[in-house]
Parts: structure tokens; sequence; C-alpha cells
């Protein structure tokens, strides 16, 4: 008799372990923490006037002090900065192995702040102006931790920082469409590959897609609704894999909508995105595209002067402007002076920027109304909701 009880002891503890490392390796979100299982739900906002507790989490390496001086001096707006140097071991934050870019830090800080993580947590390259960041925020981390909703957080959960859909969207990696030698983006195979070892019993779908480039903000439910095992399996698969350090890295970029909202495809409409997310608020579809428009128009007249410049210089023929080195031409850039054509094509400039200011403030006036926000994001709203 009492080898039998010690049989169905063992029974029992090796279902357990089963049981755990299905739970640990699925592709199904189901059980994950979200409610009702629907990782989309609109978790309940904190009342008006809540103190948010937020944190900035930064990836940065150790020659990036230049880029990255905006976190020790610039307003964060109460978000407490944690920056991991992802090549200096000694740093008082830092991983177990500089692979994966970003991706290693993103899930060391959860790993590590799992029991202690504040009501946001933005996750975010160490470059303050980059084209990373959105045109409507002026390319700026700082514009961008400013005007971040975390009501919006708190509902959506998880927000891409990016709204617009260049790079990333409607359909970017197609993961059964080539064969390593034949696809168009380097990362393709490796997510492919990627998505049957993190998610083995869900189908690797047909397109996964989002806005580029590997920024986005978390609700602590969202968080949470994940186990801290689960972001260990995926950071032991950053250390473990084969890929290159960039490919890996960029595999992760692809898949945190996935991990966050279980949906492949997660390509937020860009007005709402601005609107409800960072209180720029467009009231119409027109009047959004003609800003971006203008913009289009501004960016042609930009490259324009710039091979104006580099042809006034007597550098090259015109239709050899474009193949100087970067730095070259961003020197001549600073230097030739405008006459001419040159002076015209800056004085277009300006005209268009000083109308894209001019609508840009328009619209972030709009957004200081929570009522326009709800409306532009289609959700219901009563006097005292606030943003």
């Amino acid at each position: 008799m009492p080898v039998q009880k010690g049989l169905t002891l063992v029974g029992l503890l090796s279902i357990s372990f089963v049981v755990s490392i299905i739970y640990l390796f699925r592709g199904s979100h189901a059980g994950f923490g979200f409610e009702n299982d629907d990782p989309n739900i609109n978790w309940p906002v904190k009342e008006p006037g809540h103190e948010w507790t937020k944190h900035v989490v930064v990836a940065k390496m150790s020659y990036e002090d230049r880029f990255s001086s905006w976190l020790e001096t610039g307003d964060l707006h109460g978000a407490i900065p944690k920056v991991y140097i992802a090549d200096d071991p000694s740093a008082p934050l830092s991983v177990p192995a500089n692979k994966g870019h970003e991706a290693m830090v993103y899930l060391t800080y959860l790993i590590d702040h799992y029991d202690a993580l504040p009501d946001v947590a933005v996750f975010m390259h160490a470059h303050q102006n980059s084209w990373h960041q959105d045109g409507l925020l002026e390319y700026d981390a700082l514009e961008m931790l400013k005007r971040l909703s975390p009501e919006a957080v708190t509902r959506e959960g998880y927000r891409n920082l990016r709204c617009e859909w260049n790079p990333g969207c409607p359909a970017w990696i197609h993961p059964k469409a080539f064969q390593y030698a034949d696809s168009p983006r380097p990362e393709e195979p490796g997510v492919a590959d990627a998505w049957a070892q993190l998610f083995p019993s869900t189908p690797v779908p047909d397109i996964i897609a989002q806005p580029c480039c590997g920024q986005f903000a978390l609700s602590k439910q969202r968080m949470l609704s994940i186990p801290k095992a689960r972001y260990q399996v995926f950071r032991d698969w950053l250390l473990k894999t084969d890929l290159g350090d960039d490919i890996s890295g960029r595999v992760f970029e692809y898949l945190w909508a996935y991990i966050f909202t279980a949906k492949p495809v997660f390509c937020p409409d860009m007005r709402k995105c601005y609107c409800d997310g960072y209180g720029v608020c467009f009231l119409d579809d027109k009047s959004f595209d003609h800003w971006f428009k203008l913009r289009w128009e501004w960016q042609q007249l930009e490259k324009q002067l710039r091979d104006w410049k580099i042809v006034a210089a007597g550098k090259v023929s015109s239709d050899r402007a474009g193949t100087l080195p970067a730095a070259e031409i961003k020197e001549l850039e600073k230097t030739v002076p405008l006459t001419g054509l040159g002076q015209q094509l800056a004085d277009e400039m300006n005209e268009l920027q000083r109308q894209m200011d001019e609508k840009r403030l328009a619209a972030i006036a709009a957004g200081d109304d929570p009522a326009v926000r709800a409306k532009v994001a289609g959700r219901k709203w009563k006097e005292g909701d606030g943003f």
C-alpha cells in the first residue's frame, strides 16, 4: 500500500510538471491572466486626478551617452528612468548578455520588476530625436512622453508608441511566403522559426504586422497578465538562439503586439492613435490627411534644397548630388549660403512648416478636451470621465 501511495504522488507530480510546461509554451493566450480570455478588454481607468506611477525603460549602449542626456536633463513628466546599459555588465542596470538589441533589456526589466511594476511602463530607445518617433510629435522622445496618455495605455493595455504605419503596416512580415534566400526582409524567416518555437501550438500566421520600431507602453495589468515564467522563456530563447543580434531583436520587434494583444496584425487607425493616445486630435480624416500631404511636400523640397547645396558647392553635378557621404552632405547644408533657387526652396519650406505648425497646434488644442478624444476614438464618454 505505501508503494501505491508513492506512485500516486509521483504520478501527480509528473502530470503537474507536464501541465506547467504546456502552459508556458503553448501558443494560446488563454489563461495568461486576460479577463475572460480577451486581452483587448478596456481595463478600468483610474479616477481623474490619480497620480500615475510610470517607468521609462531605456535600452542603451555605453557609447550612446551623447544621444541620451535627455534622460538626465529633460522633463520626463513623472516617469522614473530605468536605463539599462546592455554592453556594460557592471552598470547598475544591465542584462545577462548583449543579445537581441532592446528586446533583452525589455524582458529583463519585466522579469526583474515583476513584483514592483508601476501603473504604466514605457519602453524606448536611447535617442531623443529619431524618425522612429512620430512626425506630429516632432520626432522627439520628450514630446512623446509629455503627451502620452496613461489613461489610454491603461484602457488598451498595450500601445505601440508609433502611430504612423510606415514601416510595418498593413502587411509587413510574410513568414510563410519566402525561403531564406528569397526573403526581401532578413528577419522574415527568423520570425517564422521563432514563432514555431515560442508558440508551438499556434499556426504561423500568413501576415505579422505592426508599426515599427520596438517602442511601446504597457499597463501594469497587461504586464501582469503574462506569468513571469513566460517572460523568462522568451529571454532564454534570446540567450540561446543562433540568430544574429540584429535579427533576433527584429524578430521581437514584430512579436510584441502578439505577445500582449494576441493579434498578429496590430495596425490601429492613425488618427485615433494620435488623438486618444497623445491628444493630437484632427477632427476628420480630410484635415488629418492634409497635414501629411504638407509634410510630404516639405520633404520633397528638403531633398531638392540639399541637392542644390551640394551642386552649388561645386562638389558634383546635379545628377550625382545624392551620392556624397552623409557626413559631407550634412556639413555642406550648414555652410553653403542661400541664393536664387536655394533661397526660393527654403522660403517654400518655411511656409509649409508654418502651415504644419499651425494645424498641429490646433489639433493639440482640440485634444485638450477629453470629450473630443473620446469622440474621435469612438468610445463612450460622459461628463467627469476625464481622459
